[in-house]
């Protein structure tokens, strides 16, 4: 089975919004995470159970970029 087609998904995290992009595969629910400025982050290795567990991955994962990278304005 491949993945279905990514959804995009606009969230803000630190006051910066950026993009979760979920994909529904037979093993779970993958992930890309695009923050403006820093780019995408994909979590290829890891599949989550439900889109909420995803999405939150997702928070976490934007959290830890912005902070690790700063935003590029």
């Amino acid at each position: 089975m491949t993945g279905s087609t990514p959804q995009s998904h606009e969230r803000t995290v630190d006051g910066i919004a950026y993009t979760v992009e979920t994909s529904l595969h037979e093993r779970g629910i993958s992930i890309v995470v695009t923050v403006p400025g820093i780019g995408p982050e994909e979590e290829n290795d890891r599949t989550y159970a439900s889109e909420d567990e995803a999405l939150a991955a997702g928070d976490e994962i934007a959290g830890s970029l912005i902070h690790r990278h700063g935003p590029k304005r």
